[in-house]
């Protein structure tokens, strides 16, 4: 079976414990912005959701794109297809500014509380695209295309905020990156610049 075809199949299974381990394309904010979000996630957290722990700084970032899922790390065909189509990616760099936090839906207990914005995340969708035209070039697409809403994931836990605005997080994205997620550890497996 061939790579992108193998992804798309890892993609659309359901996911289950043993499916902990994602391969996907994200931006992360730079140290100011990380700088910002912290104290941020943490007054979040002891105002609304009593007991629930912030993102750790290393690992915030917006999802852009999944490559795929399985129940160990992903296979090194995956993780070089993958590298070859961000290599593929051309785009100047861009402000992104998030300015609200809401709760979203998720299980009891188990929901997240995220950072994103409207106007300000333009760009984050313009990067999206043309990663997923770089995998359309390659054939048949890795995952499935899912509906977008650009954000930070700040916390998980029990709340119930509605969209509340605040002081724009903003940072100049200038790479992009693809990170492996599993067993509670993220880890970058590749960076492309962003250039005029």
């Amino acid at each position: 079976m061939n790579i992108q075809l193998r992804m798309s199949a890892l993609d659309s299974r359901p996911i289950t414990a043993e499916r902990s381990h994602r391969l996907y394309f994200a931006i992360q904010p730079d140290g100011p912005a990380a700088d910002r979000i912290a104290p941020l996630s943490a007054g979040l957290a002891a105002r609304f959701a009593r007991g629930a722990r912030p993102v750790a700084i290393s690992r915030l970032h917006v999802s852009l794109s999944f490559v795929g899922r399985d129940r160990g790390p992903p296979p090194a065909e995956m993780v070089g297809a993958a590298r070859a189509l961000a290599s593929r990616v051309a785009m100047a760099p861009f402000l992104v500014s998030l300015d609200r936090v809401v709760s979203w839906k998720g299980r009891a207990g188990h929901r997240p509380l995220v950072l994103t914005g409207r106007e300000g995340a333009e760009g984050v969708e313009l990067l999206r695209r043309a990663i997923h035209r770089a995998q359309a070039s390659a054939g048949p697409r890795f995952g499935v295309e899912r509906a977008f809403a650009p954000h930070i994931t700040l916390l998980w836990g029990d709340h119930d905020l509605a969209e509340t605005p605040i002081a724009p997080v903003r940072w100049t994205v200038r790479e992009f990156v693809l990170l492996h997620s599993g067993v509670g550890r993220q880890t970058v497996l590749g960076r492309w610049p962003l250039a005029d």
